[in-house]
């Protein structure tokens, strides 16, 4: 009975005989959780595809708040929503363009966000040019054997 306890099993409480019952684990435990849990088991990602759109919006959503931090800004205040929002999508699309200065405009912080973007858009391009070129070979026919 011992062994039944530490793989996870509870006795099951009254009647004469002992009924084992598997604990409950920490995903139903955590069924009823908060808005944002039951936010995400609201997304169902049915393609690969969606999962690139959803992770591109997810990379401009938080590089947006983070470039609207006061923190990111050089000088006093911090930047508008449009601002950090258009440096955030093209940081993320590895585009290059600007509104403002970058290094008069962001604080170091904020350059820092900048370069993190940009090196999380790098990453996706070449993912996506590695899946493009294996998915082309294996429909030429030219995949290595």
């Amino acid at each position: 009975m011992v062994w039944l306890a530490r793989a996870g099993y509870r006795a099951h409480p009254g009647g004469r005989s002992q009924r084992w019952q598997r604990a409950p684990s920490v995903s139903a435990q955590t069924r009823a959780g908060g808005p944002l849990v039951r936010l995400l088991r609201r997304i169902r990602l049915r393609h690969p595809a969606q999962f690139v759109v959803v992770a591109f919006a997810a990379g401009v959503a938080l590089g947006t708040a983070l470039l609207a931090l006061p923190a990111s800004r050089a000088g006093a205040g911090n930047a508008t929503f449009l601002e950090a929002l258009f440096t955030a999508t093209s940081a993320v699309c590895v585009t290059g363009l600007t509104v403002v200065d970058t290094p008069m405009y962001w604080s170091g912080f904020g350059e820092a966000v900048i370069l993190a973007l940009i090196q999380i858009g790098g990453f996706g391009i070449m993912t996506l040019a590695s899946l493009w070129g294996c998915s082309s070979r294996i429909a030429s026919g030219c995949a290595r054997g």
